[in-house]
């Protein structure tokens, strides 16, 4: 009996994981931007002002 159950656990975890790695997936091949647009896009452009900002500093200097 303790075969049984432990296969019966396996399939439902098996399913459970399928099932959440499809609602992920169809969630990202929805919205594709704005999950990884706007984290990609402000680091780059944060990049160039913190470059501007020591050029800035040391004529302060």
């Amino acid at each position: 009996m303790k075969t049984l159950s432990y296969f019966f656990w396996g399939i439902v975890a098996a399913i459970a994981i399928v099932l959440i790695l499809g609602i992920r997936a169809a969630i990202v091949a929805r919205k594709p931007e704005p999950t990884i647009a706007p984290r990609s896009i402000p680091t780059p452009a944060e990049l160039p002002q913190s470059t501007q900002s020591p050029t800035q500093s040391p004529t302060g200097r």
